[in-house]
């Protein structure tokens, strides 16, 4: 089965700390850099990706050394035009 790309909108990351992101999407940057909010205890929040971010493998990179979850939200590219 061949995987259809995805259109990334956004991303969800739970974090204590203050972690800094690099996200890139088959390998070309998407976001470098992102000083994420500081926070004392661990929190959920959702970091928007720039219009147009397209591709098949997304990738999340940081050095943070705390407690560190994400996730990708994306739609197949062929059902992004019926939302």
């Amino acid at each position: 089965m061949i995987k259809e790309r995805q259109v990334f909108q956004d991303l969800i990351v739970e974090y204590s700390g203050t972690p800094t992101i690099n996200v890139t999407i088959d390998g070309t940057s998407k976001l470098s850099s992102l000083a994420l909010p500081t926070q004392s205890v661990r929190k959920t929040r959702i970091v928007s990706l720039p219009s147009g971010v397209i591709g098949y493998v997304p990738q999340l990179t940081t050095a943070h050394n705390d407690i560190f979850r994400y996730q990708f939200r994306g739609v197949p590219e062929g059902q992004f035009q019926n939302q």
